[in-house]
């Protein structure tokens, strides 16, 4: 999985929005002070997480008090993207109670050019020498009463130990849990009676150089769909 989904995963690349903001003369009279206190430097790109109990209006005049100007806006979530030249936005704007979150936004990663051939770990369905993992798999340990009757076959249950797990609990206890990836493919059967679209949310866009021709309009795959395959395969083993 690149960074990029990553970044994106938090909103980082969420669809430019117009925005206009409504202040009223107060607000408008205190970013004006704001602006012309703080110091200004380079521009910057900021991400904005809002607090939960403050409203948009709140949010956009914290940003707007602070120095800064909303690029595009994830409602979702809360989040802004926002660009200021004021020195120590970042700070200006965590002070504010509509303000949950603010810090620069920066590239921790990128995807080369040349994409390298998967790693061996990838390719589950072969191991060292062309056997399956099917032929060398060994049983899976402790209770097995309700498992699948292909678990002891799956390299990547052992991996994380969860069959070491099971002597300690058989799963009766029922958790939600957030796969923060490349998609989830919701018509996989074991998945499917087990996945609440209404909680998942899609922040990007497809890059045709890695996730291939755009199967949908503005190449943004619906809920429920993983081009990847990574993102359904974690959730399989974490389920």
């Amino acid at each position: 999985m690149r960074t990029r989904r990553l970044l994106a995963g938090a909103a980082a690349t969420a669809a430019a929005l117009a925005t206009a903001l409504a202040v009223t003369p107060a607000t408008a009279q205190a970013g004006a002070s704001a602006a012309t206190t703080a110091s200004q430097g380079a521009r910057q790109t900021y991400l904005v997480l809002a607090e939960r109990s403050a409203t948009r209006e709140q949010t956009l005049a914290a940003i707007k008090d602070a120095g800064g100007s909303v690029v595009s806006e994830n409602r979702a979530i809360g989040l802004y993207e926002v660009t200021s030249t004021a020195t120590g936005f970042g700070a200006t704007a965590r002070a504010s109670k509509a303000v949950r979150a603010a810090a620069a936004n920066r590239v921790v990663g990128s995807t080369p050019r040349q994409l390298a051939k998967p790693k061996a770990v990838e390719q589950e369905h072969v191991l060292a020498g062309g056997q399956t993992a099917a032929a060398t798999a060994a049983p899976t340990p402790g209770d097995v009463s309700g498992m699948d009757p292909l678990d002891s076959n799956l390299w990547g249950l052992r991996m994380v130990r969860s069959d070491l797990a099971r002597s300690v609990t058989s799963g009766d206890h029922r958790v939600r849990v957030g796969i923060l990836d490349s998609g989830i493919d919701a018509r996989n059967p074991d998945i499917a009676p087990n996945f609440d679209a209404s909680l998942s949310r899609n922040f990007v866009t497809d890059i045709p150089e890695i996730d291939g021709p755009c199967e949908f309009n503005g190449c943004k795959d619906p809920i429920g769909w993983d081009d990847s395959g990574h993102g359904t395969h974690v959730a399989g083993t974490v389920a």
